[in-house]
């Protein structure tokens, strides 16, 4: 499990603490949404991470991709060509091009 994900459960389970909370007369409705709002802005800000890390692989994937497909001995190779192209189709029509 990765740190997100222990951070995302802690979070789960601090928020359901905070609805027990209220339930029991613990907080108040005021604190409870103030609590909660702080919650989603951090959560908000986990998954803006997230998307942006997974932005970053997409873009070495498909570097690396276009970087095989460039190089002269798996151009020459027209069985190599054809399985890039079924397993690849929109990279290896991009990196065919250049």
């Amino acid at each position: 499990m990765s740190s997100e994900d222990n951070e995302i459960k802690t979070r789960r389970e601090y928020i359901q603490s905070l609805i027990s909370s209220l339930g029991s007369d613990q907080i108040n409705r005021e604190n409870l949404i103030s609590e909660m709002l702080e919650e989603f802005n951090k959560l908000y800000v986990i998954i803006e991470t997230l998307n942006s890390e997974i932005s970053q692989v997409r873009e070495l994937y498909n570097f690396v991709i276009n970087l095989i497909i460039s190089i002269p001995e798996v151009q020459n190779n027209p069985s190599l060509m054809a399985k890039i192209q079924e397993f690849y189709p929109e990279e290896s029509a991009r990196g065919h091009e250049s």
